[in-house]
């Protein structure tokens, strides 16, 4: 009679173990590179950015208001942005 070793293995039970572990590592590669390429591809942060840079038409007049309320700009300069933003 021919024992091979644990369960019928010819490599015996490390060869078993080594290659449990091999597949625990490769199939946890795998499903890192799918989260990583699932939280590259879906960023809250990204879309609360591109938001961000979204500007009302009413956020220009307040900035032209604001300025003509510092001095940076004058009446004749507020009125002209005025009119051109209308």
């Amino acid at each position: 009679m021919h024992y091979y070793g644990y369960r019928g293995s010819f490599f015996g039970p490390s060869f078993d173990l080594i290659s449990l572990i091999f597949t625990i590592v490769f199939w946890a590669l795998i499903i890192g590179l799918i989260v990583t390429l699932l939280r590259k591809h879906h960023n809250p942060e990204e879309e609360k950015e591109e938001k961000e840079l979204v500007i009302q038409p009413n956020q220009y007049l307040d900035t032209i208001k604001r300025r003509y309320a510092e001095g940076e700009i004058n009446k004749k300069e507020y009125e002209q942005l005025k009119k051109d933003l209308s």
